[in-house]
């Protein structure tokens, strides 16, 4: 359970960073790739630290993270929300320093879109491990 704790921490504290660091890019009017630098920050604080903060909450209800599924799910998840902010990092990096070439182009838009995917299937995977959190909460929950 500490992990996801942990885990959330350090998104938190690379979604701050990501932020402070490209504020004065995403900041400039008419620079070409502020969008997609801007776009980093937020991919971090959603997808990481509230993802693993919502994980975190569930397991102290019942803790899932000895389940046969958490490990995959926290792999997966992870190269996933990497992969999809890297992808966004390159592809406003390229694009603020004019070097994006149509061959990298295709490479950040397939790494991006690899970093969605495993990211979905994470989450799929987050979801059938708190549905075996919800089974046991309700267990263990009289019915009126």
């Amino acid at each position: 359970m500490k992990v996801l704790f942990n885990t959330s921490v350090f998104y938190l504290v690379l979604g701050a960073v990501a932020a402070l660091a490209l504020r004065g890019f995403a900041a400039q009017p008419c620079v070409a790739g502020a969008s997609a630098l801007g776009a980093v920050h937020p991919h971090l604080i959603a997808l990481g630290f509230f993802g693993f903060l919502v994980a975190t909450l569930f397991a102290l209800r019942a803790d899932f993270t000895g389940e046969r599924l958490f490990r995959p799910f926290y792999l997966v998840y992870n190269v996933g929300i990497v992969l999809s902010a890297g992808a966004l990092l390159a592809k406003g990096a390229a694009l603020y320093t004019n070097t994006a070439t149509q061959g990298a182009w295709t490479v950040y838009e397939a790494v991006g879109i690899l970093g969605n995917v495993l990211v979905v299937v994470g989450l799929a995977l987050l979801l059938v491990l708190l549905s075996k959190v919800v089974d046991h909460v309700m267990q263990r929950t009289p019915q009126a």
